[in-house]
């Protein structure tokens, strides 16, 4: 295990001086004549500068807000990410507003060594449909199993108040551990390899509806195309059914949508990148899973309920492999191998990209919390 934690403090350190955010201020707008042409504005704010990186040594500074990236404009991490793999010369102009005024500084391509918060205004049109009371989602909370997060709270939205760690119980995601060979930071996640949502569904007696949209190396011959995907997300929200849903804001993580306004093109949700906003979020992308629960059958009694997570955590720790994700013993075996292969000296191992290396190590963090 010490190789393990040690591997997790190093990577939050290498995270410390990244390009990671998190979303922040909310600024309450009161109506005017006109009616706002967006339903969030972004901006990017440097939050603290890492000592000994080009940050430092080209002059931004905490508060300065990132407007540009060699000439594309940003107004999310994710923005600057796309606009930092998209360089190609040898220098980049990174344009920041300091005091109101624009400043244009050089800077070479890549990693700039800065903590950022993405700062929101959202602004509520008069056609806004928002289910109210969906409680934030936070990493400081320790819900870090953002699945089981938002299911307690749509459930607690129908009026079934849940423990986060009964539902992790019932599930048996407190029992599961998968390894994904190639480092994949959805190994944590129980809905990949053995799907615990499924469990957890059947000891409450809900029923779900689960829609797809093709996406990256994620394909289903019948999934729906992005209008489709909007519609049914609408459509639950006006039968009063709050939707999990991946990937909506920053990186694939699971948040709950909300509403919607603006003619139904921009949907309100809460996610794990919004902690000091005061209203909702606005949704960046449109997520390829959704999840609305449904009408409730009947549950399991809760000494059913403890056999069945029992015998899912027995299961999980005996089998060897659910698809392409190690599981239980054989999981954490080939965690502990492939740390070692990563530890190991650059001349005794394969060649491994920076780009490896983050992956692995940001990888590695999420299966240690």
């Amino acid at each position: 295990m010490k190789s393990i934690c040690a591997v997790a403090v190093l990577l939050t350190f290498v995270m410390a001086i990244g390009l990671w955010g998190c979303a922040g201020k909310h600024h309450e707008e009161s109506q005017a004549m006109e009616l706002p042409k967006k339903s969030i504005e972004r901006y990017i704010e440097v939050s603290s500068v890492a000592e000994g990186t080009q940050a430092e040594a080209i002059g931004i500074q905490a508060g300065d807000i990132l407007l540009k990236y060699d000439g594309k404009e940003l107004g999310t991490i994710s923005d600057l990410h796309e606009a930092i793999k998209a360089a190609t010369g040898d220098d980049v102009i990174i344009v920041v507003k300091r005091d109101g005024n624009p400043i244009s500084l050089s800077a070479k391509p890549g990693k700039i060594g800065v903590m950022l918060k993405t700062v929101a205004e959202v602004h509520r049109m008069p056609d806004a449909k928002i289910i109210e009371g969906i409680d934030p989602l936070s990493w400081e909370s320790e819900e870090t199993i953002s699945y089981i997060a938002c299911v307690r709270r749509v459930l607690a939205h129908y009026g079934e108040q849940y423990e986060y760690m009964y539902l992790m119980g019932i599930s048996g995601a407190a029992f599961r551990l998968h390894f994904f060979g190639g480092w994949c930071s959805s190994s944590p996640d129980p809905t990949c390899g053995f799907d615990c949502s499924k469990a957890v569904y059947e000891a409450l007696g809900r029923k779900t509806e689960h829609h797809f949209m093709n996406h990256d190396n994620f394909e289903m011959p019948d999934a729906l195309t992005e209008p489709e995907m909007r519609q049914k997300i609408t459509e639950a929200i006006d039968r009063d059914i709050p939707v999990i849903a991946i990937d909506i804001v920053q990186i694939p993580e699971w948040g709950i949508i909300t509403g919607y306004q603006n003619d139904k093109q921009d949907l309100f949700c809460r996610s794990y990148f919004d902690p000091e906003m005061e209203d909702y979020n606005v949704v960046e992308k449109m997520p390829w899973v959704t999840v609305m629960i449904g009408e409730k059958g009947e549950a399991l009694s809760g000494e059913e309920a403890v056999k069945q997570s029992l015998a899912i955590a027995q299961y999980l720790g005996r089998a060897e492999k659910f698809d392409q994700y190690y599981s239980g013993i054989a999981g954490f075996e080939q965690w502990i191998a492939s740390l070692e292969e990563m530890s190991a000296p650059m001349e005794a191992a394969a060649p491994r990209s920076m780009d490896d290396i983050m992956n692995a190590m940001q990888a590695n963090a999420w299966i240690y919390e």
